[in-house]
Order: C-alpha cells, then sequence, then structure tokens
C-alpha cells in the first residue's frame, strides 16, 4: 500500500477536509473488501474430497468446441 499523500489539512476547508476523508474511507473500504474479506468464504468445493465416477454412473462432458445447446448421444 503507498503512503497517504502529504496535505496541509489545517489550510483546508472543514467541508473539504471531511470529503478527502472520506474518500481515504472509501478506498480502505474497498481494498479491504476485495483483499482480506474474501479469505472468510468458505470455499468447500476444494475442501471436500470429491467421489470418482463409477462404471455405469451418467456423466456429462463438456465440449469446447460444441455450442451449450448441443447434446449429442453416444
Amino acid at each position: 500500500m503507498t503512503s497517504a499523500p502529504t496535505i496541509e489539512e489545517h489550510k483546508l476547508s472543514l467541508n473539504r477536509r471531511w470529503k478527502k476523508q472520506q474518500q481515504i474511507v472509501l478506498k480502505i473500504w474497498k481494498r479491504w473488501r476485495s483483499e482480506y474479506s474474501t479469505t472468510f468464504v468458505n470455499r468447500a468445493k476444494w475442501l471436500t474430497k470429491r467421489q470418482e465416477p463409477k462404471e455405469g454412473d451418467i456423466l456429462l462432458v463438456k465440449e469446447d468446441n460444441l455450442k451449450r445447446d448441443n447434446w449429442p448421444q453416444q
């Protein structure tokens, strides 16, 4: 994180100081949400072991070169 710019806050009006502080708080909040808060999400997809398909199971195979509405039967 880069350091905050040096501003002679005593020379700014109260309204401008308040707006500047709100901008700083908003930047910190956005960064916290995007970088840190996502670490709290429990990703069960990666934490649980999936069962391998067995003979007789029905599978859906995705082909990259076919459209989504094309369902060839084999």
